[in-house]
């Protein structure tokens, strides 16, 4: 999961802040700043996801893991996947470096910084959010056969927990960075 955050610190969080002196044109267009980040935020978001999705079922598939787990696993993946791209895209707009020389040092920012912090915070609750499931299938395959342990009362919570702050992530995360990014004019 965290892989999918250094990605997203090259290329979601710089995204606006790479556009410089041209942002500037593009707000005499009629385009507004919604567009901008929802553009920014489609444009990595194959990346993030791709990368996401390639690491989890190459390690799941790697460690011989139940199907439960590899489907904890894909979940999870495209979760972070949007989750982290439009943190990424969402912070970067809410705080861009028209003047940065490299993207890499806008990375490194306090607000890649903070960008990083909170990828890793949402990567540990998406785990919180499944544990329980998860170590059923494992601990307890006798229990638990197949798909059985997310139709537990805790499974069914740990999926909608695990949608609820997904769609809440990446919706917020999309709208603060184009709130923030309006108001600089």
């Amino acid at each position: 999961m965290i892989r999918q955050a250094q990605p997203a610190c090259r290329l979601a969080f710089p995204a606006v802040s790479t556009e410089a002196k041209a942002y500037w044109l593009l707000r005499t267009a009629p385009i507004d700043t919604r567009q901008i980040v929802l553009s920014k935020f489609l444009g990595v978001l194959p990346v993030t996801l791709t990368v996401g999705l390639v690491m989890g079922v190459a390690s799941a598939l790697s460690m011989s893991l139940g199907p439960t787990l590899l489907l904890l696993s894909v979940l999870v993946s495209v979760s972070n996947a949007l989750v982290i791209t439009a943190l990424g895209v969402g912070l970067g707009a809410a705080a861009p470096k028209f003047d940065a020389d490299n993207p890499a040092e806008i990375g490194v920012s306090p607000g890649g910084l903070a960008f990083m912090g909170l990828s890793l915070a949402y990567s540990v609750l998406c785990l919180l959010l499944l544990a329980r499931p998860a170590a059923g299938s494992v601990l307890r395959p006798d229990l638990y056969p197949g798909y059985s342990a997310l139709t537990t009362p805790e499974g069914i919570l740990g999926l909608i927990g695990l949608l609820v702050v997904t769609v809440l992530g990446t919706s917020l995360s999309l709208r603060t960075g184009w709130q923030r990014l309006d108001r600089l004019e």
